[in-house]
């Protein structure tokens, strides 16, 4: 069977699997272009990888990474202590979206969210993806427009503007 006609798996990043994340986002045009550090991105890898309340998925068809996404719970006082859910960084590769790729991505992070007991999902997507399928993907899985959401951006310690 060709890479392209096999079923898509979505699991949890692996330790080793660095590379993987890496390679989606460069192929997906995610953030601002920049200088990669190695040492940065193996040293916040780490951080991630141990931070218990993070998880990194990876979709793969075949051996190919094709798409990723993270999620982080937040513990949570309110909503009478269920906690809250953080979708962050969703990409897929340029060859294989609108291929169900992001689609079974996050249908799998849901599943996690609701056997977490999460009380809301959130998932804050740039007013540009009104026009590529970005905002109708996120309502097709169950998410609705219901906030205004802010952000303010924070120059890099090498002075680059972060995304």
């Amino acid at each position: 069977m060709s890479e392209s006609r096999r079923a898509v798996v979505v699991r949890r990043a692996r330790v080793d699997e660095l590379h993987h994340v890496l390679a989606v986002h460069a192929d997906g045009g995610q953030g601002t272009p920049r200088t990669r550090s190695p040492a940065r991105d193996a040293q916040t890898w780490d951080r991630m990888m141990r931070t218990t309340d993070l998880h990194v998925y990876l979709a793969f068809r075949g051996q190919r990474a094709v798409g990723t996404a993270s999620l982080t719970i937040l513990p949570n006082v309110t909503y009478h202590t269920a906690p809250s859910a953080l979708v962050e960084a969703v990409v897929v590769v340029t060859d294989e979206r609108r291929r169900a790729v992001a689609t079974i991505l996050l249908t799998t992070i849901l599943e996690h969210t609701r056997r977490g007991g999460c009380d809301k999902v959130q998932l804050l997507s740039h007013a540009r993806h009104a026009d590529d399928g970005g905002h109708d993907l996120y309502r097709s899985v169950g998410f609705r427009p219901e906030a205004i959401g802010f952000r303010l951006h924070h120059h890099s310690l090498d002075g680059h503007r972060q995304p």
